[in-house]
């Protein structure tokens, strides 16, 4: 809209001391004679645009010239500078980059001089993530916007390939992790599915209604008694500072020969076992039985493969 692209062009020039016509008409897509009316509107208002001639020439705005910022304290607007630095990665760059530009303008100027190194950060990518991870985030997120269908091919944890076509709902970031969460047309149910096995993504030109759905209740399977197994874990060099990182410290029990008893809940499916196989030798399964079992046949397994 274009009263959203005026005040972020107030925003922008208001946060720089110059920016150039080309430079806004690039940002906004729109043309450079479409900037010049922009800044004539501007102007109009009463908003006191100053305009710098020659090969370093642009646009600015007087000096001194400030939003006033006594809605918010400078920690608060900390925080939300904080938080929008997060964003990075699925999401639309353009628009969250505009979002800091105009938070970040309401700090004092010593603050923004102080700021720009980072008090504390957050970065939601892993140590060297993939890059088809945001192309296929960005893509998902403009699918969700739009209500759009969303066609891609997704492996599964039995190595299969199958296509999906799905109504996206939102995207998750779980476990450092991003994951979409959509109606999936060939399972007839809500699913998640984890971006690093989606390939060959593509928004469809085919629009859908919402469908009303909150992630939160597809992963409330704690709360629900029968929906939950309940696990004995014997931690064999236990630490229980590495463990809390897994495990809720009230579900920690060290023992007397070093070792740390865990009982927890887990659902029944089938990355129960994967997650723990991770843990290597410095875990036994106790109970149930049945998981037991299976570890110690995938144990086998591994045994024979690397005895051969």
């Amino acid at each position: 809209m274009k009263i959203d692209r005026l005040l972020s062009i107030i925003i922008l020039l208001l946060n720089r001391s110059r920016v150039s016509a080309e430079e806004l008409a690039a940002r906004f897509e729109v043309t450079v004679r479409t900037i010049y009316r922009d800044m004539d509107e501007i102007g109009s208002a009463g908003i006191p645009i100053v305009s710098y001639q020659g090969a370093n020439g642009g646009y600015g705005i007087l000096e001194n010239y400030r939003i006033d910022r006594q809605v918010l304290n400078i920690d608060e607007i900390q925080s939300i500078i904080n938080a929008l630095k997060s964003v990075p990665g699925p999401f639309e760059e353009r628009e969250s980059g505009l979002a800091l530009e105009k938070i970040t303008n309401l700090l004092p100027e010593k603050e923004r001089e102080r700021d720009k190194s980072g008090k504390i950060i957050f970065d939601s990518m892993p140590w060297g993530y993939e890059k088809k991870v945001i192309t296929s985030g960005k893509i998902i997120y403009q699918s969700i916007r739009s209500s759009k269908l969303l066609k891609f091919d997704y492996r599964g944890w039995k190595n299969e390939d199958l296509t999906r076509v799905v109504e996206p709902v939102t995207l998750v970031f779980k476990g450092f992790s991003w994951y979409l969460f959509a109606f999936c047309r060939l399972r007839n149910d809500f699913r998640f599915f984890k971006l690093s096995r989606i390939s060959n993504i593509e928004c469809l030109n085919e629009n859908f209604k919402p469908r009303q759905a909150d992630y939160h209740n597809y992963t409330r399977w704690e709360e629900n008694e029968k929906s939950g197994i309940e696990y004995k874990l014997k931690f064999l060099n236990g630490n229980t500072g590495i463990l809390s990182e897994f495990f809720d410290p009230s579900e920690l029990a060290s023992q007397p020969d070093g070792s740390v008893l865990v009982r927890t809940n887990y659902p029944d499916q089938d990355w129960v076992k994967r997650f723990l196989l991770t843990f290597g030798e410095s875990l036994e399964v106790l109970e149930p039985a049945s998981a037991r079992k299976e570890i110690k046949d995938t144990a086998e397994k591994i045994l024979k493969i690397y005895s051969a």
